[in-house]
Formats: structure tokens, sequence, C-alpha cells
């Protein structure tokens, strides 16, 4: 058990008497060293008061305290830097959670009115605390899901005690006039591989080689050669088109990838040891800047508000075979980053591979089928001709 203990001293004359007169009034030692002239004792504090109360010639002294005792005269003595010391954290603690500042960025003053006023019901206003980085997306994405015909994009970004929100409004495209008449036609060469003819004449046919231009739903509605009427050609046409794709595989990869999440933590370094305060989720990878608040000339010590953002890493190394399958895979999510939704890959083949400086080149080749569906207005001379 942590108890308070007093380290004594006693002197004067014929001091072995003294002791034996407190033995025999029942006060208990934990330790007696006897000098010629003197003692030293160490007791507890119950024992301690019983000597205070005994009044005698000889001089008793307090060399040293242990245990809570000396905490707590520590802390006494030094109660107005450490009542300031915890005022301080706390407060600051306090401003680095409250927002001061909500900017809205947008050239539009509805939308920006419109996004301000939904922050607000989810308490992102001034003088309120910052939500967590989880609460922050479900907001973004309940402000999305409620004005999906307004906004295309929400992002809230905290700078300090502001939070910075950018948007991006939802632009409506804008349907074709009724009265343009038009060709559908093919946006980049391919072979036809499926046509969803919803307006016009279709003059192609599947598995037709077709050229950038080329018409493959016509607008004009022929009978026997001769135009009867001009309309604006509307369907969808998938082909297959080509693509050579290069990748350079490292056959060691390290990489550091930002999750998004990040967090300001208060931390005391000591020495070589780190202790931060109110992390009860600490990230197992991170990135640290640090902003001193306190330190020492003397000792090594320091106070800090770290600010922490979470890192994925990946830190791997390949055989020839295992780097060949990433880098196919690489390849097909960086051809399936320029495809649309609704495009697919039919096959790849690898064309060459060579090893190089520990890394892998691959060249591959991939068939894909595609929407090359696009519109070419029907020209006004041909018009009149009709």
């Amino acid at each position: 058990m942590w108890t308070s203990r007093y380290q004594i001293h006693v002197e004067g004359k014929d001091v072995k008497r003294f002791l034996k007169n407190l033995i025999k009034l029942h006060v208990s030692f934990l330790k007696i060293i006897e000098q010629a002239h003197s003692f030293d004792a160490i007791v507890d504090k119950e024992n301690y008061e019983k000597i205070k109360k005994i009044k005698t010639i000889y001089q008793i002294t307090v060399v040293k305290k242990f245990g809570p005792i000396s905490v707590w005269e520590t802390v006494d003595h030094h109660r107005l830097f450490l009542g300031c010391l915890i005022l301080g954290v706390f407060l600051l603690y306090f401003l680095t959670h409250v927002i001061f500042r909500v900017e809205v960025i947008h050239n539009k003053s509805e939308i920006r009115n419109l996004v301000m006023t939904e922050l607000e019901t989810y308490g992102i206003q001034k003088f309120h605390f910052k939500v967590s980085f989880a609460k922050k997306e479900k907001i973004v994405e309940e402000i999305l899901k409620k004005h999906k015909d307004k906004l295309e994009w929400l992002e809230i970004e905290n700078v300090g005690t502001s939070y910075i929100v950018r948007v991006e409004e939802r632009m409506k495209e804008e349907e074709p006039q009724a009265q343009e008449v038009r060709d559908l036609v093919a946006k980049k060469e391919g072979i036809i591989t499926k046509i969803e003819a919803k307006n016009g004449e279709v003059v192609k046919k599947l598995n037709d080689y077709v050229k950038p231009g080329d018409v493959i739903i016509s607008g004009r509605i022929k009978n026997k050669e001769e135009t009867k009427a001009l309309v604006p050609a509307e369907g969808t046409v998938y082909a297959e088109t080509w693509y050579q794709v290069e990748v350079d595989m490292p056959l060691s990869y390290y990489e550091e990838q930002l999750t998004g999440k990040e967090k300001k933590v208060l931390s005391i370094h000591f020495l070589s040891h780190t202790f931060s305060f109110f992390d009860f989720h600490p990230f197992l990878n991170k990135r640290v800047t640090e902003s001193t608040l306190l330190s020492s000339p003397l000792l090594p010590f320091s106070l800090t508000w770290d600010y922490q953002q979470e890192l994925n890493v990946i830190d791997e190394d390949y055989s020839d075979e295992e780097a060949l399958v990433r880098a196919r895979q690489l390849a097909e999510e960086k051809l399936q980053s320029m495809l649309g939704v609704n495009d697919r890959i039919i096959s790849q083949k690898d064309l060459k591979i060579t090893q190089e400086d520990s890394k892998i080149k691959v060249s591959i080749f991939f068939k894909v089928e595609e929407d090359i569906t696009s519109y070419q207005p029907i020209r006004e001379e041909t018009k009149q001709e009709g």
C-alpha cells in the first residue's frame, strides 16, 4: 500500500535514552540508523504525528518525505504553475475544437444559402463544436442524397478553426431540341456489336467496320433513295474497339496512402517517450505535424499539439509472376477509368513483357465493347436538296 513516510534526524544529549522513551510510548519505526549523538529513522504518518506531540529538548528535523505527502506538497508548491498549465491546455483544447467560421465556396448565392442552411441543421455553424470525420462524411452523404437534383459534389474541409465547404452544382444536360435534325455517327473506329435505335433509319448492321464520322442511324427517312423526311436520329451504338496500355511495375513496391482520416492530439514528449491525451483510437500508421506549445531548454520535455493523418502503408516485394499479375490488374484499372459505365472489356493479351532496373514493363492489348454514339447535324444544304 502506498503510504506517506518521513525520514527524520534526531540529535541531542544521550539520544539513545530518547529513542528508548519513544519505543515505550509505542512509536513504531520502519528503519533506525544510530550514531554517537544522533539517529536517523523512517516512520509512517501516524507515528510521525505521535513524535510531534511529544515535548522534548531534542532537535527533530524532517530530512525527506516519501509517498502521497511528497506528491501533494510538490503539487501545492507549484499549484499556480500547474493550475495555469491545466487551464491553458483545456482552453486550447476547447478553442481548437470550436468552429469560428463556416464558408461555402460557390459563385451562386442560391447554392451557398442552400448548403449553409443544411449545414446548420446538422450543427455545423459558428461557435459549435467540430464533428468527427465519420459524422462529417455522413452529413455530406445526407445533404447530397436530399438534394441530388441540385448538388453534384460536396466537401467539408477542416482548416484550423474553420470549415471550408466546396460544392459543385449538378448541371442538367440540355435535351436536344425537337426541331434539330441529325445523324447518329461513330465517334471512333470499331466493329459494331449492338445497335439500339429509337428514331431514324439504321444504315449499318452488326459486324460492320466503321470509322469516326460514319453514319450508323440516319436522320433521313428515304423511300427508294428519295428523302421523304428529316428527323433527329436517336439511339445507342456499341462497337468492338481496341486499346494498348503500357504499365511499369516495380518488383519492390512501397506507398503511403492518406485515408482521409485526421485528428488533433495533445502530447507530452519526455526523453524518447511520447504520451498522448484523448487519443482513444490511435492510428496504426500516421503522418504527424507537431506544433509546440511548451518546451524546456533545460529538460528533455515538451508539450505539443499533434496534427495526425492516418496512412495506409503498402510495403510489398513481388516475384516476377506476382508483378506480372499486378501489372495486368493496374492496366485494366487504368483502362476502366477511361471507359464509360456501360462499356466492358472483352479480352486482353500481353504484347510485350520486359524486365529492367528491378521492374517489369508490360504492354497489353485490350478488346473493348464501347459506346461509340455521337451525333452530327444534317447540313442545311442537304435539307434543301431533300
